[in-house]
């Protein structure tokens, strides 16, 4: 499997990356099946998000790699928080974006738990909340990598001005463009 640089953070991932997003209970042997051949065929960067199942992915994902023994060390892991479903966050009535200080913070925690680790790799807003500044998502995501929670922080599905408003207030080591027959625009 072809090595890449992961944006600027000086680690090389996996060329592609194995979208946890279908892992799931109900499929557990087939989803750990997944993830292990995955591994074993060179994949190392795993990509899932908080809201895959509610949460179901990332527990699903940390228990694969446990039973793989798959050591933490050899693999980058990516989630993503910030879009909240009704059923996810209890006070949610119907799903929202939230990118402020307490629901990232919140938000890592709860992943970290369901993955079983002490880190994650690569931590990436979602999608944009325009009732949170960019600056206390930014001072959340600072916050984060200074208690070693988060190694690198990133945007997923941000458009170019959301992204240099992030950026104007944190780095930003990656950039998970929305990218399909539907979205061609990054083009």
């Amino acid at each position: 499997m072809d090595q890449v640089e992961l944006g600027t953070t000086g680690r090389n991932v996996s060329a592609i990356a194995l979208g946890c997003m279908s892992l799931t209970h109900e499929q557990q042997m087939q989803s750990h099946a997944t993830v292990i051949k995955a591994y074993e065929l060179g994949i190392n960067f795993f990509d899932t998000a908080d809201v895959y199942g509610r949460g179901e992915s990332e527990e699903v994902l940390g228990a694969a790699l446990k039973e793989g023994g798959i050591t933490r060390e050899d693999i980058v892991i990516a989630t993503k928080c910030g879009i909240v479903f009704q059923g996810l966050v209890p006070e949610y009535e119907y799903k929202a974006y939230d990118l402020s200080t307490d629901y990232v913070k919140t938000s890592v925690e709860a992943s970290l738990k369901r993955l079983d680790t002490d880190y994650v790799d690569l931590f990436q807003p979602h999608r944009i909340d325009y009732l949170t500044h960019p600056e206390e998502t930014a001072r959340a995501l600072e916050d984060l990598q200074q208690e070693g929670k988060v190694r690198h922080a990133g945007v997923s599905n941000y458009t170019p001005d959301e992204i240099r408003a992030l950026a104007s207030y944190t780095p930003l080591t990656s950039l998970q463009t929305q990218f399909s027959l539907l979205h061609l625009e990054p083009i």
